[in-house]
Order: structure tokens, then C-alpha cells, then sequence
């Protein structure tokens, strides 16, 4: 598989610091008007590395943007069903 996307909803907006700190993490971060767009390069051998690619950007990205109580919501939901998306694998 070639690379993982992850969009993010960003209800106040995102420092140009922390998109630059995820950019050094190894993330290819975007904040593209209301929304910060992730990227993480692969190749991933299987869907298991894929969903876990996603669990590793949701938790990089996710304390920057989780002060909205809707966007925190929308993290839970998806670190939720990643993760028992690769427990079931």
C-alpha cells in the first residue's frame, strides 16, 4: 500500500508550529482552511500497518486539535475503530 490519509476537522484553527512539529515527526501535516490533512508515507505491507500508520498519526495530532469538544469526539471514533479494526486482524 502506498500511503495513509487522515483528515482532522480544525474548528479554531492550528499553529503553524505544531503543523511544522508533525512535518518533524515524520508526518506530512497540511492545514487546509477548517481542516488538517495528514499524510504518512509507505509503503505499508498490509492493512495492519496501514491502521497502524492512522493509530500513530492520531495520537501525534490529536493532542494539538482535541480541545473542541466535536473534534474531540470525531478522534475518539477514529482511533476507536482503528484500533479494533487491527485487533480483528
Amino acid at each position: 500500500m502506498g500511503s495513509v490519509f487522515v483528515s482532522l476537522p480544525l474548528p479554531e484553527g492550528i499553529a503553524q508550529t505544531s503543523v511544522e512539529n508533525l512535518r518533524n515527526s515524520g508526518i506530512d501535516a497540511h492545514a487546509l482552511g477548517s481542516w488538517l490533512v495528514l499524510r504518512d508515507r509507505g509503503p505499508f505491507p498490509d492493512g495492519q500497518e496501514a491502521l497502524g500508520s492512522t493509530v500513530r498519526m492520531l495520537q501525534q495530532a490529536g493532542p494539538l486539535i482535541a480541545g473542541a469538544p466535536s473534534t474531540r469526539a470525531y478522534l475518539l471514533q477514529l482511533r476507536g475503530t482503528a484500533c479494533r479494526a487491527l485487533r480483528g486482524c
